[in-house]
């Protein structure tokens, strides 16, 4: 697997865990969530681990613009992670955390954990954190995948649920 395709995956991937503005959800309400963005690869740095042929550790961060349901706000995340991949055998491995910013200003934070799910394609979860603002005290939760669009460029999908306390 060459490393232009591992960065795009990797960008779709990490954004996962980002997503929806919801300006009317009321206390304790759950909400169905989904978003979609593109990410693009802006910092790599790998290691090799040496136990076995193309096995490396890499550091990376991304950063995402995203759009997404019901109210089509448009906010931007910043993505940094650790992936194990065998770029000899295309198997590979990601977590990492989000910061994701509205154009109100507030932010939510999640983590998030994937892996390989075809050639050019990662899928995973995310899990919310934290944030200002309205998500001071959500929790929420959902998958995420992405598709490679050229070398360090993904397209992101996600879908969830949120409640707000």
């Amino acid at each position: 697997m060459s490393r232009f395709k591992i960065y795009s995956v990797m960008n779709s991937l990490i954004l996962i865990f980002v997503f929806n503005t919801i300006d009317f959800a009321a206390a304790g309400e759950t909400v169905k969530t989904k978003a979609s963005g593109t990410s693009i690869n802006t910092k790599w740095h790998e290691i090799e681990v040496g136990d076995q042929e193309g096995h490396v550790i890499a550091i990376f961060e991304n950063t995402q613009a995203w759009i997404g349901e019901p109210d089509k706000d448009t906010r931007t995340q910043y993505s940094r992670g650790t992936m194990d991949l065998n770029k000899k055998t295309g198997q590979a491995t990601m977590q990492g955390y989000s910061i994701m910013t509205f154009s109100n200003g507030d932010k939510r934070f999640a983590k998030f954990s994937g892996k390989i799910a075809g050639k050019g394609k990662w899928e995973g979860t995310y899990t919310d954190i934290g944030g200002t603002g309205k998500f001071e005290r959500c929790k929420g939760e959902g998958t995420w995948k992405t598709q490679s669009l050229g070398p360090g460029i993904s397209h992101i999908e996600a879908e969830g649920e949120r409640t707000f306390k």
